[in-house]
């Protein structure tokens, strides 16, 4: 992570990285979360695609607001609706991503091959009343 950090900010050469975090990231076609209700108390949010520290705290925030009967903001994003990422289960999996991810690169900011590997649906907050 460093050596891709120095590639893009060579100021940094004399920052120490305390703390750093690789891991799955759940995508969606579009990008836009995923907001649903099984029943009246069961919620779920998911697909951040790599927003998750920016959107999870909003999320929660709007799923809280529904679960005490605010729906407004719930039922708008809850009407966006998800395509299935295409190729099925054999381009969900780490490898597929991140080849997928290595050939976007010239078109993204992400060096390639990205230094996380993406999956899919790694995500899921569930919340009940």
């Amino acid at each position: 992570m460093r050596r891709d950090m120095l590639k893009t900010f060579p100021q940094l050469d004399d920052v120490k990285i305390d703390h750093a975090w690789g891991g799955f990231v759940d995508v969606t076609r579009n990008r836009a979360p995923d907001f649903g209700s099984i029943d009246p108390n069961y919620f779920y949010v998911q697909g951040f695609s790599g927003h998750g520290v920016a959107l999870t705290g909003i999320a929660g925030r709007v799923v809280t607001k529904a679960m005490a009967g605010e729906t407004a903001a719930f039922d708008l994003f809850a009407r966006l609706r998800h395509a299935r990422v295409p190729g099925g289960p054999a381009l969900r999996g780490p490898a597929a991503a991140n080849a997928i991810t290595a050939w976007l690169a010239p078109f993204t900011l992400l060096p390639s091959p990205h230094p996380f590997p993406l999956g899919l649906t790694s995500a899921f907050l569930v919340f009940t009343r």
